[in-house]
C-alpha cells in the first residue's frame, strides 16, 4: 500500500510541477492552470510524515523510480514514464488530472499546490487511511 501511495503521491506532485517555462523570477508565483502546469517533470524531493514520524521517500524509492518522468498535458491527461533505469516490470501508466485553484487531483488522490514558479512545483498531500495519517511534500522540477 505504501508503494502505491508513494507512486500516486509522486504523480500528483509531478502533475503540479508541470508548469510552463515562463521567464519569471525564481520566487515569483505562477498561477497553477492546466496550461501553465503542462510539461514534463522529474521528482527532486519527496518527504513524508506518517503519524508524526518523518521519512525521506526518495531514500526509500527503488533506483528505477528515482529518474521517472511525469508528463502533464493541457488536455487533462498525464503519462508516468518509467524513464532512465527501467523497473521490471515497466511501471509506466497513463491517467487523468485536473487543477482547481490550488488543488491538483487525479482520480486516486488530491493535493495542495504549496508553490509554483513555472519551473518548480511543490505539492502537499494529506491522507488518513486505517487510522494512519500520511502527510507528504513533493518537489517536482520541469524539464
Amino acid at each position: 500500500m505504501y508503494r502505491a501511495f508513494t507512486k500516486t503521491l509522486a504523480l500528483v506532485v509531478f502533475t503540479a510541477a508541470a508548469l510552463t517555462a515562463c521567464k519569471k523570477d525564481k520566487d515569483e508565483a505562477v498561477e497553477p492552470t492546466k496550461e501553465n502546469l503542462a510539461g514534463t517533470y522529474t521528482l527532486s524531493s519527496s518527504k513524508s510524515k506518517i503519524n508524526g514520524g518523518e521519512i525521506d521517500d526518495m531514500a526509500q524509492m527503488d533506483a528505477c523510480n528515482k529518474d521517472d518522468e511525469y508528463t502533464l498535458k493541457a488536455d487533462g491527461t498525464f503519462i508516468y514514464t518509467d524513464a532512465g533505469t527501467a523497473c521490471v516490470p515497466d511501471d509506466s501508466y497513463t491517467g487523468t488530472w485536473s487543477v482547481s485553484g490550488k488543488t491538483i487531483s487525479t482520480p486516486e488522490v488530491s493535493g495542495n499546490i504549496d508553490s509554483f514558479n513555472g519551473k518548480t512545483l511543490v505539492i502537499y498531500l494529506k491522507e488518513v487511511a486505517n487510522g494512519i495519517t500520511y502527510e507528504s511534500t513533493m518537489v517536482l522540477n520541469k524539464k
